[in-house]
């Protein structure tokens, strides 16, 4: 007889880890105990040492569908007295320094949606059923380790039925922490934006609910990481009221679809597109319209002026019973007001959604953290996967782990948009969900409640904090904010050496034994501070020798205006036009008053102007020539629809030799954007067709990077930057860059938008050998 401590480490806790070991050590005739600690899970295996070994492979060979083991520790002790008789899992530790993954939301399971339409199942139609395998996990966490008690759902005591499920080692909900029934049940209720209750009983306030949406109202229903608002996308009066309601004027939908089959009558769903859309993490995924959707979807209120929408199916009991009873396509948006976090709270949702939604479809579970849906697209030749948003079902952990010493404690706060932190901790990384912009009270509210959540959880004490290189950012400051009060070291990273950062980590370079050949990085967004002060967004970087520099940008154009040229494309359009005095005047004049045409061009003509280099902002100039908006009511508004309309033109083409724009240098090497513009405004005037001057433009870039690339000899190129969002610019790169035997680095697990910064900033020590400055 002989005694083994083994301790297992990852992503192991909230995966029916503890049940399966119980299971091994029967079939192998093991005693011991089986327990969750706030490091992992800890056994101890008492045997023969035969059989403790195969024991040990089955539980890494065979470990449950959702656990990530990271490391494990198999050691010999002396056997206990007295020898234990049986196997059994005992009581969690909270003692010791939390090391483990934390494990993400998870969608609702093939045999849970199936007892749920069971009607001999005890739990059908029971709107909060889980299991070992599927349901809120990080969402509803309190502390770790991972138990009922530390969770949202400690105050629901289990019925006897569910305590017996909950005690048998041949039952799927074995040590389930998130169990319960219609028994011992989570509460729905239907109320009023007063908090007053309409209907109550699960079925009923369904029922109610769902005859709301039939009659075009707006629905606000609590799920897993805060409320949705719900309406019938069929109804275009619906939807257009939601958006005046929302002060959403343009910004696409996304939508709700009973099933996959459902999905396909309205898109064109590839294969890879359905594996996302049925995958367990359930994100929101962009897939292309049909010409005529047979669904009878408001397509043009729904997602304006664009090809794709984005679709996503029910990820839980709720929203599952929910569409299956409607039978058309919902639309589901994060219920927010404008510039604001989603709402999770019952309280907060009936005082500030009370003038959107009609109706809200509330539940006695609290949410601990809140999360958006995760959003993500293909590319259409290289089918590779686009995080648009990195959110519910994935974070917070991330895999594999940067490599830093697991003594290294680090903490990055990241950019401003589309904000997230990272923790370097105990060896493993964490990145956390989409937190937004950073403008609002609530936003930077949001961000600091998840920080500390995630801070406290882990016991963390950073000893280097990383923030952007610009001072005014919330994120910045907190940081600093931070390291003052744990006497911790401030870095501070230029945002698009942290894009670079991110990308050049994600594909191995941070690792020990990185690629000794330079790589070219793209890196293209709308704004990020530069070391010369002024504002970079279409840089050329280049990583060598374990150094970051500048290759070479975008020519400066003027900023006018701050953060108002973000919002109104036509003031991009004229500053890169300005010196073309007898075009801007036929192209852009009309756009303006008699009070600010004059006003703007003595702006531009004083010459004292912040510059910029900002690829984003050129995406908008050309969007706002061809017609696609002067002004933009959502972010990257323009860049999309000229997307959309140079992927029509794209469709079916194959990627032409020449371009019909020469990318032209100044005398300083720099992409000269006036010369671009001019020609593209050129064209305009000639009544060139706007989808081919869209996708020339697009192309415009893959000549700019072939050039330099050849240039200089680079044969490794990464793209980072949120203008890599756009799936054809992607795969249009992608093809050229392969055509002429160039490497092609792009992001896997991130978004290439600001999501990744931090990131990025976790990485840069690691790539620079520059720890402390």
């Amino acid at each position: 007889m002989a005694a083994f401590s083994i301790h297992i480490q990852g992503q192991v806790q909230g995966v029916g880890f503890r049940p399966l070991v119980l299971l091994y050590a029967v079939r192998y005739g093991i005693s011991g105990w089986v327990s969750n600690g706030v490091n992992g899970v800890q056994i101890l295996a008492v045997g023969s040492p035969a059989k403790i070994a195969e024991f040990y492979n089955a539980i890494l060979q065979q470990p449950p569908q959702r656990a990530i083991i990271t490391r494990s520790v198999f050691k010999e002790i002396p056997v206990p007295h007295p020898v234990p008789a049986q196997f059994n899992i005992a009581e969690s530790k909270s003692e010791g320094v939390p090391n483990l993954l934390i494990t993400p939301d998870l969608g609702m399971c093939a045999k849970c949606r199936g007892e749920l339409q069971n009607y001999h199942n005890r739990r059908y139609r029971y709107p909060f059923t889980t299991c070992t395998q599927c349901g809120p996990r990080y969402s509803i966490m309190y502390a770790l380790p991972y138990d009922r008690e530390s969770t949202a759902m400690h105050p629901f005591a289990m019925c006897a039925r569910c305590r017996s499920e909950y005690n048998n080692t041949r039952n799927r909900r074995f040590y389930s922490q998130t169990n319960s029934c219609p028994i011992c049940a989570i509460s729905l209720y239907l109320t009023n934006a007063a908090g007053s209750i309409l209907q109550s009983g699960a079925s009923a306030a369904i029922e109610q609910a769902v005859q709301c949406l039939q009659n075009g109202q707006i629905v606000a229903v609590k799920g897993i990481g805060g409320f949705l608002l719900l309406t019938d996308a069929t109804q275009p009066e619906a939807v257009n009221r939601l958006r005046q309601r929302k002060n959403r004027p343009s910004k696409p939908f996304a939508l709700l679809y009973p099933n996959l089959s459902a999905l396909r009558l309205d898109a064109r769903v590839s294969a890879a597109e359905a594996a996302a859309f049925l995958s367990i993490e359930s994100p929101v995924v962009l897939v292309n319209l049909l010409p005529t959707p047979n669904s009878k979807l408001a397509a043009a209120a729904v997602a304006p002026n664009l090809g794709k929408i984005g679709a996503m199916q029910p990820y839980t009991p709720l929203l599952a019973l929910i569409s299956e009873q409607i039978q058309v396509p919902l639309v589901a948006t994060s219920a927010n007001t404008s510039g604001s976090p989603i709402i999770y709270q019952n309280e907060t949702a009936w005082n500030e959604l009370g003038h959107i939604a009609d109706v809200f479809l509330c539940n006695n579970r609290n949410i601990v953290i809140p999360q958006d849906d995760s959003v993500l697209q293909f590319t259409t030749a290289g089918k590779r996967r686009i995080f648009l948003r990195r959110s519910r079902g994935f974070a917070p952990t991330l895999l594999p782990p940067l490599p830093h010493a697991e003594s290294f404690s680090g903490l990055a706060m990241g950019a401003h948009m589309k904000s997230a932190f990272a923790f370097q901790h105990a060896g493993n990384t964490y990145l956390s969900q989409y937190l937004g912009n950073l403008e609002s009270w609530e936003a930077q509210q949001t961000y600091r409640l998840t920080l500390q959540h995630l801070k406290t959880m882990l016991n963390a004490q950073p000893g280097t904090i990383y923030t952007d290189l610009h001072p005014d950012y919330f994120a910045t400051r907190t940081g600093i904010e931070i390291a003052a009060q744990s006497n911790a070291a401030t870095v501070a990273v230029q945002h698009h050496e942290a894009h670079f950062a991110a990308v050049l980590a994600e594909n191995g370079y941070a690792n020990p034994n990185p690629p000794k050949e330079p790589v070219l990085g793209v890196i293209l967004d709308g704004t990020g501070l530069g070391t010369d002060g002024q504002v970079w967004g279409g840089e050329l970087l280049a990583y060598r020798a374990g150094k970051f520099e500048r290759m070479g940008h975008l020519s400066y154009f003027p900023v006018l205006l701050g953060n108002k040229m973000a919002r109104e494309p036509r003031l991009c359009a004229l500053s890169l036009l300005y010196s073309h005095t007898e075009t801007a005047q036929q192209l852009l004049q009309s756009k303006f008053s008699a009070v600010e045409w004059p006003y703007y061009l003595r702006l531009l003509a004083a010459g004292n102007l912040l510059q910029t280099s900002s690829a984003g902002r050129l995406f908008d100039a050309v969007g706002c020539l061809l017609g696609l908006g002067d002004l933009m009511s959502y972010e990257g508004q323009n860049a999309m629809y000229a997307e959309a309309i140079a992927a029509r033109y794209a469709h079916g083409r194959r990627l032409p030799a020449t371009c019909r724009y020469k990318v032209v240098f100044t005398p300083s090497g720099c992409a000269d954007v006036q010369q671009l513009v001019a020609a593209i405004a050129a064209d305009v005037l000639n009544g060139v067709q706007p989808e081919l001057i869209a996708f020339h433009f697009h192309l415009w870039w893959c000549h700019w990077v072939k050039h330099v690339a050849g240039l200089h000899g680079f044969r490794t190129v990464a793209f980072s930057g949120g203008v890599f969002q756009n799936a054809l610019l992607a795969d249009l790169m992608e093809k050229m860059t392969r055509k002429h035997h160039i490497q092609p680095l792009f992001h896997r697990l991130l978004s290439p938008n600001d999501e990744g910064i931090a990131y990025g900033q976790l990485a840069y020590p690691l790539l620079t050998g520059n720890f402390t400055a």
